[in-house]
């Protein structure tokens, strides 16, 4: 089993402060993954109904993706797209 230090290997520098930034903006409550030898980080926030948002986020860009099957790519310098935000705040319907 690898340690923190051992996972950080695979990240690259930018993805890993981007990936801060994005947490940070957005308010935090992420659980962190490492995909092995991709250079990225990824976001995962859950939600109680069992739904989720998966944000992948590199040097330069980031990707996202729920359990409703929506997306959206984005380059990291344009900041948080609102349709992110309208999937981590969905509203009542």
């Amino acid at each position: 089993m690898m340690d923190e230090c051992e996972r950080l290997t695979y990240v690259s520098g930018e993805a890993a402060c981007n990936a801060v930034d994005i947490a940070t903006a957005l308010g935090g409550g992420f659980h962190v993954s490492f995909p092995p030898g991709r250079g990225t980080m990824t976001l995962i926030k859950y939600f109680p109904d069992g739904s989720d948002v998966s944000i992948e986020v590199g040097d330069d860009r980031a990707a996202a993706s729920n359990s409703r099957f929506e997306t959206v790519e984005w380059d990291i310098e344009d900041g948080i797209p609102q349709k992110l935000v309208d999937m981590l705040h969905p509203k009542a319907g």
